[in-house]
């Protein structure tokens, strides 16, 4: 039985990522090209190990303590997809999105805009207007977050940007902002 649902912090642990599989194989990317989106040929492999696995685990958990959401389809007892937002306002417009991650064997199903919509659901508590996303530039991510209804981002958060320069910067509008 899948279950996707909200997390609190105690659902959080060292091994609560343990058998996620993050493989992104890629071949295409987009990229900011003269100020235009384009597409070029680029191959790369990505996978976490077991460190980045508890690493993200924790962050996750202090995600939660400091009052942000995250959210994760569950089979079972083990997490198959989970995604995050922190309680922290950039620009006094956006909030981050930090993870959005389906584990590959259950890609492709649906999963990932449930995931994106329960995501979209329990940021509403936190006052969000605006989500930002520093989007991965493989074509199928970029595919994914526009079938959701993002869009470029309006304003470029440097501080993220940095974190992840070649990285596509997106947003997704909750609320319309008063002009």
């Amino acid at each position: 039985m899948i279950r996707l649902r909200q997390l609190a912090k105690d659902d959080l642990h060292d091994d609560f990522l343990k058998g996620y599989i993050r493989y992104q194989e890629t071949k295409k990317l987009v990229r900011v090209v003269d100020g235009k989106l384009t597409v070029i040929p680029e191959y790369f492999v990505e996978t976490w190990n077991s460190d980045k696995l508890t690493e993200i685990s924790r962050y996750l958990k202090q995600c939660i303590i400091d009052g942000g959401k995250v959210v994760a389809i569950m089979k079972k007892d083990r997490c198959i997809g989970f995604a995050n937002v922190e309680n922290k306002t950039y620009q006094d417009r956006y909030f981050a999105v930090h993870y959005c991650h389906i584990s590959k064997p259950y890609r492709n199903k649906g999963l990932g805009k449930k995931l994106f919509n329960k995501l979209v659901e329990v940021s509403k508590s936190l006052g969000v207007n605006k989500l930002y996303i520093s989007s991965h530039p493989a074509i199928e991510t970029q595919a994914f977050y526009k079938s959701v209804g993002c869009v470029s981002a309006s304003t470029i958060v440097t501080e993220l940007y940095e974190i992840e320069p070649l990285d596509i910067q997106l947003e997704y509008v909750i609320k319309k902002e008063k002009t």
